[in-house]
C-alpha cells in the first residue's frame, strides 16, 4: 500500500514537474499509438494504451488549465494595481478640487405630458410637405419630452479647467483617453464661449460627470485600498 502511494506520489510530482512541451508530446505520442493498427504493437503494451493516453490528456488539460489560472490572476492584480494608480495619482486629486466648489444640476423638461407631445407631432406633420420626413418626426416628437439639463457654480469659485489640465499632464501615464478627450473638448468650448464664468457648458459638465463617475467606480473596484506602492 505504501508503495503504490508512493509510486503515485511520483506521478504526480512528474507531472507538475515536466514541461508543457514534454507532457504534450507523451499524450499525442500514446494517442498515436493508440490508433494505429494493435498488430504492430507488443501485446503487452495494448491493454494499457487507453488508460495511459487518458491519463496523460488530463494530466495536459489540468497543467494548461492551471496556467490559464495563473495567468488570469496575474491579469487582474495587473489592472487592479493600474486602477489603483489611476486613483491615487488622476481621479482621486481631480475629485477633491470640487470638495469645495459645488455644482448645481438642473432639468427641464419641455414636453412632460403626452398633450405636449401630440401638439409636437401634429406640427411637425403640419411642418414638413413629404410625408414621410412629416411621419418620421413626428412620431419621433411623441416619444421626446425635450429634456434639457444645465449646470453652474454654486459657490467655491470657476470650474476649475486649468487645474484640471495640469494634474492631468502631470499623471499622463495614468491619464485614460476619454479623460483627454473630454478635456479637450471642455478646453476648446471654453475658449469658444466666454460668457457667464458660473455657467458650465455642456462639454465641462460632461467633465464633471466622468470624474465624479470614475472616481466612484475606481474606489469600488479597489475596495478603497490607496496604498501607494
Amino acid at each position: 500500500m505504501d508503495l503504490t502511494g508512493g509510486a503515485g506520489q511520483k506521478v504526480l510530482s512528474f507531472f507538475r514537474a515536466a514541461p508543457r512541451w514534454l507532457l504534450l508530446a507523451l499524450f499525442l505520442s500514446a494517442l498515436i499509438l493508440w490508433l494505429i493498427p494493435k498488430d504492430a504493437l507488443p501485446v503487452e503494451l495494448v491493454p494499457w494504451l487507453p488508460t495511459v493516453t487518458v491519463v496523460l490528456g488530463v494530466a495536459v488539460v489540468c497543467r494548461f488549465a492551471a496556467d490559464l489560472t495563473v495567468y488570469a490572476a496575474k491579469q487582474r492584480a495587473h489592472a487592479l494595481a493600474y486602477d489603483r494608480q489611476m486613483l491615487i495619482r488622476v481621479y482621486r486629486p481631480l475629485r477633491m478640487l470640487f470638495l469645495t466648489r459645488h455644482v448645481i444640476i438642473s432639468t427641464g423638461v419641455a414636453a412632460p405630458r403626452f398633450r405636449d407631445r401630440w401638439e409636437n407631432a401634429r406640427y411637425e406633420i403640419a411642418s414638413h410637405r413629404h410625408w414621410r420626413a412629416a411621419v418620421k418626426r413626428a412620431w419621433r416628437a411623441l416619444f421626446d419630452r425635450k429634456s434639457s439639463t444645465s449646470a453652474e457654480m454654486d459657490f467655491g469659485g470657476e470650474f476649475p479647467l486649468g487645474e484640471i489640465c495640469e494634474l492631468a499632464k502631470s499623471c499622463s501615464a495614468y491619464a485614460d483617453t476619454e479623460l483627454l478627450e473630454l478635456i479637450r473638448r471642455a478646453d476648446r468650448a471654453s475658449c469658444e464661449c466666454a460668457a457667464d464664468t458660473n455657467l458650465l457648458t455642456d462639454e465641462e459638465l460632461a467633465l464633471f460627470e466622468h470624474i465624479i463617475e470614475e472616481h466612484e467606480r475606481l474606489s469600488r473596484r479597489t475596495g478603497g485600498q490607496l496604498v501607494d506602492s
